[in-house]
């Protein structure tokens, strides 16, 4: 699992037949236990253990909509899943939507985490800004047992992450922060 924190995407899980929606966030809280991680918690509940323990590391496994640890992000889309839809028999058939474009390897990582985490099919639904339930025709949310959207409540959050993401690599580079912003 890797161990670097970042700002949590926001996932939000709306079951169709029921009307239900989850809203959890992408992180996973882990503790050592006999030189292996062991899974404390995953979501808003280990949101909700942030810096109550000193031996329990919460880890970000998705960066800005980008899967940066396959393991974690299944392990939360596991859990996701099995809170919405329980111990059915049959497996959900899943649309997915994100607040950025993906490329064609986004993608596919989603389509193989969604699967090994208990989808019967799933469907890349575009890249979506705002109310997703409002902007999917509702005879193609039909379609679907699950639909999921990728996002961040507090987009300011994002862009804060990023802006600093990209004055470190200004400063790698040898390009002060000054000439960094002349370039816009």
């Amino acid at each position: 699992m890797s161990e670097k924190y970042y700002e949590p995407t926001d996932i939000k899980l709306y079951v169709v037949e029921n009307r239900k929606l989850i809203e959890e966030k992408s992180l996973i809280a882990v503790r050592m236990e006999e030189e292996r991680m062991k899974i404390i918690a995953i979501g808003n509940e280990a949101e909700e253990m942030w810096n109550n323990q000193e031996d329990i590391k919460i880890i970000s496994p998705i960066h800005q909509g980008t899967v940066e640890d396959f393991i974690t992000a299944e392990n939360i889309f596991k859990h996701i899943i099995k809170k919405a839809w329980g111990k059915r028999f049959k497996k959900p058939i899943i649309g997915y939507c994100a607040m950025q474009e993906l490329s064609e390897v986004g993608k596919k990582l989603y389509e193989d985490i969604l699967y090994f985490a208990g989808a019967k099919n799933v469907k890349f639904l575009g890249e979506i800004q705002g109310d997703f339930l409002k902007i999917i025709p509702k005879n193609e949310i039909d379609k679907y047992d699950i639909i999921i959207y990728l996002t961040k409540n507090d987009y300011k959050a994002f862009v804060k992450e990023r802006a600093e993401e990209m004055l470190q690599y200004a400063e790698k580079l040898g390009v002060s922060k000054k000439e960094l912003l002349e370039l816009f």
